[in-house]
């Protein structure tokens, strides 16, 4: 099977994924970077969904297939290409709104059939496009002109696509089932053990499910497949397996240093955040993005202008949050449901609002939209952490306490997300575990991270089963590690050169994400994160800025020999002295 095969199938998983895929300074320079683009001025609430009726496409299918079948017809190919483009804009559009409806209210049947169809109908679509465009590929006649509309490497890879089979598809399908059984689950009121049985056997039949993708697909192993598949990541599990032992080694001890400097006053700044409210959060957000450049203050605008946007609380909405391109009328949407937690709320709108000044300023057609999922997260984390500046402005006395929480929670979420991507990778690699062996081996990564240790006497834990990306984006997590630390590059430089700082995001943020990370980060001058060198860069910032790195638990961040040799260094230290004061004693008489 040819590398790129699997990629265009664009099984439910990625859908997914597309959608899950902080004193006044002066503004960075950027508007060279982005080029603005024509898009609808149709507020949410005017946009209508529709079934997509696949026969629309299949005649523009049979009109490139008369085209293709005589010469001299270059122009008129070119355009129905463009044609068909748009055509997947507005499927992939209609599919965005079923999958926000569906969010907005997960027990209603009525919306499940409707995000459920509509996938369908995204999938047979790409389908019925690539089948097309692959028939006249192999023909010859018109391969210079489908590159020129769709680019050469698709062009190339598009010569082996084969569709679907039907048992590909029914595997799709099931995998859905499963992701809406997840969420329709009634879990309220459930102890950890009875969680983790109740939703722990639902995993273990989508893990068994996606284990069966791969192996129909040809792959070695789930994991392997959609972490190069399905996300296009330019590094291997291997390079994954490297970057999480430096996770474990580095910044696993650095984030447990700056989580014993929590104290009182952490406590009261959190307590001081008063309840935000859609409006508050949303002015909030406005009152200080134009600083840093005129293109967010357009994006910024444009979003309140249309509400595009859901970050209203209600018990019925999916526990997630997430930013979906509307790419028919050239925006994108932001979807939350938000926590108890107003500092929380306000960082996710922040974090959000990254990922749509992206899909903002994006020219590309959805069909081309292959995503880089480690910069898109870039975009949103980055943006996090140029907030800090405002922070005084936005919650007074307590900012250099929130802050420090936020660096925390960050650092929290790096560890605790190379955790989970290591568990998901053994977990794919080994069938045969039961829920029992798998948190028998949760408990023990969690104690080797250093993040829990809570039911670590019977070296178990119960709690891996509560993140959702296990259920909905199976391998994603890695680009949260990924992109946070690349992020706090970001951050490290703010904190001597803003306007640097800023414009480095910006042309991040300007990048279409299907460049590949490493291309990304080497462009913008970002370290290389899969190191040493740059781990301990980050340690050692912060242990500059908020605390010794002689501290007790810094030492932890020293290699065993280096403990030991301390430690052996004090038990031998009476013994020394008291050779010492005899050879003093001697020496006098």
């Amino acid at each position: 099977m040819h590398p790129l095969q699997g990629a265009l199938k664009r099984p439910l998983v990625l859908l997914t994924a597309l959608m899950l895929l902080l004193a006044p300074l002066a503004s960075a320079a950027g508007a060279a970077y982005f080029e603005d683009i024509p898009r609808s001025e149709v507020p949410y609430a005017q946009m209508v969904y529709e079934r997509y009726d696949l026969g629309r496409l299949q005649g523009l299918l049979e009109q490139l297939a008369a085209l293709c079948s005589a010469p001299g017809n270059d122009r008129a190919v070119s355009g129905l290409l463009e044609t068909l483009l748009k055509e997947a804009d507005l499927v992939e559009t209609q599919y965005a709104l079923a999958d926000i409806a569906y969010y907005k209210d997960v027990e209603d049947p009525l919306k499940q059939q409707e995000q459920a169809h509509m996938r369908a109908v995204l999938e047979n679509a790409y389908d019925l496009i690539f089948e097309a465009l692959a028939e006249v590929l192999r023909s010859g006649g018109y391969n210079e002109v489908i590159a020129s509309v769709i680019g050469e490497e698709l062009a190339r890879s598009l010569k082996y696509y084969e569709p679907l089979s039907d048992y590909e598809r029914a595997l799709g399908e099931r995998e859905n089932e499963l992701i809406q059984t997840y969420y329709s689950l009634e879990t309220g009121g459930l102890s950890d053990e009875q969680y983790n049985g109740r939703v722990g056997s639902l995993y273990l039949s989508l893990r068994d499910l996606r284990m069966e993708m791969a192996r129909v697909d040809g792959s070695d192993s789930y994991a392997d497949m959609a972490s190069s598949q399905y996300f296009g990541r330019d590094y291997s599990l291997r390079d994954i397996r490297r970057f999480c032992n430096l996770i474990k080694q580095i910044i696993s001890p650095t984030y447990r240093e700056l989580y014993d400097r929590y104290t009182d006053k952490t406590q009261q700044a959190l307590d001081a955040v008063p309840e935000l409210p859609p409006d508050r959060l949303i002015e909030m957000l406005g009152r200080h993005i134009g600083k840093l450049g005129p293109e967010m203050q357009q994006s910024y605008d444009h979003l309140v202008r249309l509400g595009l946007y859901d970050i209203e609380k209600s018990d019925r909405k999916a526990a997630v949050g997430f930013t979906t391109a509307l790419p028919a009328y050239g925006t994108a949407f932001i979807f939350d449901a938000p926590t108890d937690s107003p500092l929380s709320n306000f960082g996710t709108l922040v974090h959000e609002f990254g990922h749509f000044t992206n899909d903002y300023y994006s020219s590309t057609p959805a069909m081309l939209r292959d995503q880089s999922f480690d910069l898109f997260e870039v975009h949103s984390q980055g943006l996090e952490l140029l907030f800090f500046p405002y922070y005084e402005d936005l919650f007074g006395a307590g900012a250099p306490h929130l802050i420090q929480y936020q660096l925390d929670d960050l650092l929290y979420a790096i560890v605790y997300y190379a955790y989970l991507a290591e568990l998901e990778i053994e977990l794919y690699s080994h069938p045969e575990y039961s829920l029992q062996d798998i948190n028998r081996r949760s408990g023990e990564l969690l104690e080797a991270y250093g993040i829990s240790f809570s039911y670590l006497p019977l070296k178990q834990d119960l709690s891996w089963i509560y993140s959702d990306h296990l259920i909905t984006s199976p391998l994603y997590s890695i680009s949260y590690a990924i992109s946070g630390m690349a992020a706090l590059d970001i951050w490290m430089q703010s904190l001597t050169d803003y306007e640097r700082a800023v414009d480095t995001y910006l042309r991040l943020l300007s990048y279409d994400t299907t460049l590949p990370f490493f291309d990304a980060m080497e462009a913008v001058g970002i370290g290389d994160i899969f190191t040493e060198g740059y781990a301990r860069s980050v340690a050692d910032t912060l242990h500059a800025r908020y605390g010794s790195p002689f501290s007790f638990l810094a030492l932890s961040t020293l290699r065993f020999p280096v403990l030991a040799a301390g430690g052996l260094l004090l038990l031998a230290l009476p013994f020394l002295l008291w050779r010492l004061l005899a050879r003093r004693r001697l020496w006098r008489q």
